[in-house]
């Protein structure tokens, strides 16, 4: 015999009745509300525990946190961070490099506080720091006959170095790490060394 309960469902499930006068199967409904609002509760009390009895992976708090903001104001520069920063190392040596969750690089005198910037470095060291064997450059790329005829190649004596292909195409630079190092892949993909036309050696 197959008995329904009157309470609003999108599931069955069928469980075997002993000691009643009718053998066979009960069908059962499960009310969907119910089990979500225990669901909630647990979570409720599961979080509750954590907050009260923290563990001890909760205990071990990450040199790096964006609540608090930075806690390494003191931490020199990478090369590539140095590369990327267009402060000046002398009067604003201290580049904010993230600030609530996304990129900054803004420069200041002084360092910065936990409030306005999450993570920064001082580029007081940056001209000391060794340049890492696995940091590629356009020094050396030829650009080939094509570029370099037509007529907008960058001076090979003082900005040798071109962006060809990116929102920065046809830009030019005197660091042969820039187009490299500093921009993104959209600002400049490619790149080459001028003196490598002929009418510039």
């Amino acid at each position: 015999m197959m008995q329904k309960l009157g309470l609003p469902s999108y599931q069955y499930t069928e469980i075997q009745g002993e000691g009643d006068e009718h053998s066979g199967y009960y069908t059962r409904k499960i009310n969907l509300k119910t089990l979500l609002v225990a669901g909630c509760v647990l979570f409720g009390v599961f979080g509750f525990a954590r907050h009260v009895f923290p563990s001890q992976v909760d205990e071990e708090v990450p040199a790096f946190n964006m609540l608090e903001g930075s806690s390494n104001a003191d931490r020199a520069c990478t090369f590539r961070e140095c590369e990327k920063a267009q402060c000046d190392h002398d009067v604003a040596p201290f580049v904010c490099l993230i600030h609530n969750g996304g990129p900054h690089m803004g420069c200041s005198g002084t360092e910065w506080t936990p409030e306005s910037c999450d993570d920064q470095c001082d580029l007081s060291n940056c001209d000391s720091i060794p340049i890492p064997d696995d940091v590629e450059s356009c020094e050396s790329i030829e650009c080939g006959d094509e570029w370099c005829m037509g007529g907008q190649t960058c001076p090979g004596d003082a900005a040798p170095f071109q962006c060809m292909n990116g929102s920065a195409r046809f830009g030019c630079s005197a660091d042969k790490y820039h187009w490299v190092v500093s921009t993104s892949e959209n600002e400049c993909s490619e790149c080459c060394d001028t003196t490598s036309c002929s009418y510039n050696n």
